[in-house]
C-alpha cells in the first residue's frame, strides 16, 4: 500500500508540473510543498475506506478526490502550507 500510496503522488504532482510547463507557468509544488502532502492522503483514504467494505468501488475513489480536490482548493484560498526550514544567521 505504501508503494501504491508514494505511485499516486507521483502521477499527481508529476501531472500538475507539466501541465504548468506547458502553460509557461511556475509549478505550484515549487512554491508549496503542501500540494504534495495532499496528493499523498489520497491514496490513504481509498486504502482506510476499502477496508471498511473489502473490495474497491467508485464511493470510495469519489471520496479520495473530492477530498485532494478540496484540500488543495482550500490551500490555495487560505494560503496555507507546511513549515519551511529556515537556517538560523
Amino acid at each position: 500500500m505504501l508503494i501504491a500510496s508514494f505511485m499516486g503522488v507521483i502521477k499527481g504532482t508529476m501531472g500538475g508540473i507539466f501541465r504548468n510547463v506547458l502553460c509557461n507557468e511556475q509549478p505550484v509544488v515549487f512554491s508549496n510543498s503542501f500540494y504534495a502532502t495532499v496528493s499523498w492522503v489520497g491514496p490513504l483514504i481509498v486504502y482506510r475506506l476499502t477496508l471498511f467494505t473489502y473490495r474497491y468501488n467508485a464511493l470510495s475513489y469519489i471520496a479520495s478526490d473530492s477530498s485532494i480536490f478540496v484540500s488543495k482548493l482550500l490551500a490555495i484560498y487560505y494560503n496555507i502550507g507546511l513549515p519551511k526550514f529556515r537556517f538560523k544567521s
